[in-house]
């Protein structure tokens, strides 16, 4: 069994999309011809509602644990707000419904059992691009194509920044004063007949999504039918 987790994301670490995660080890084992061996168990915070689970059951996870979900219904319950329950049994009113929702995308799609629904991927890509599809969601049908991996990066980040306002204010912080660095020594360069050469080593932003910790990217899939 396999864990997929984002409960270790930090100031420093924000949480790569739970279904772009999913997909990307779940096809990794399929062409490592290793995937009929392995169970993948999602536990993820960006799960709030029916579709992001039918998404991660339909692309390879056999089980899902929505636990920021679960501990915000928890929360409602014992502060008394939209939720008159306990807080136990609101949280099991949440799984009871998201399980129940699962079952009627998969009634809709003309499946019957989870074991033929899980990793079936019987969706169509809308707003991603042929290559992150191809890569992440290989075989799903994308007509329309869309945004990159890197605005993928850049939206989580931006999402993260607004969890964590003071780290980011200090990497803005420490961004710009690199950027000043860098200008200066631009500057004393010009001012050298033969400026020295000088290598360096640039992360591209698309790496912001796969050197974190481990969320569903805002252009998600849709189903086919129903």
């Amino acid at each position: 069994m396999i864990v997929l987790s984002d409960r270790h994301s930090t100031a420093e670490l924000a949480p790569i999309p739970s279904l772009l995660l999913t997909g990307a080890v779940h096809h990794h084992l399929v062409r490592e011809k290793t995937r009929t061996q392995v169970g993948l168990l999602v536990e993820a915070g960006d799960v709030r509602e029916v579709h992001h689970v039918a998404l991660l059951v339909g692309y390879g996870a056999a089980a899902v644990n929505p636990y920021l979900a679960m501990e915000s219904v928890e929360d409602l319950a014992r502060e008394g707000h939209y939720v008159k329950a306990e807080a136990e049994k609101a949280v099991a009113n949440l799984v009871k419904a998201l399980g129940k929702g699962v079952l009627k995308v998969m009634s809709k799609m003309g499946v019957s059992t989870v074991a033929s629904y899980t990793g079936a991927q019987i969706f169509e890509a809308v707003g991603l691009s042929q290559a992150v599809v191809d890569r992440y969601f290989t075989g799903t049908t994308s007509k329309l194509g869309g945004i990159e991996l890197d605005t993928i990066a850049e939206e989580v980040a931006r999402r993260h920044a607004t969890a964590y306002p003071a780290a980011a204010s200090r990497r803005r912080t420490a961004s710009s004063r690199s950027a000043g660095s860098t200008s200066g020594v631009a500057r004393a360069s010009r001012t050298c007949s033969t400026p020295r050469r000088s290598s360096g080593c640039s992360t591209p932003r698309a790496a912001a999504a796969t050197t974190c910790s481990s969320s569903t990217p805002r252009a998600s899939t849709s189903s086919r039918r129903g």
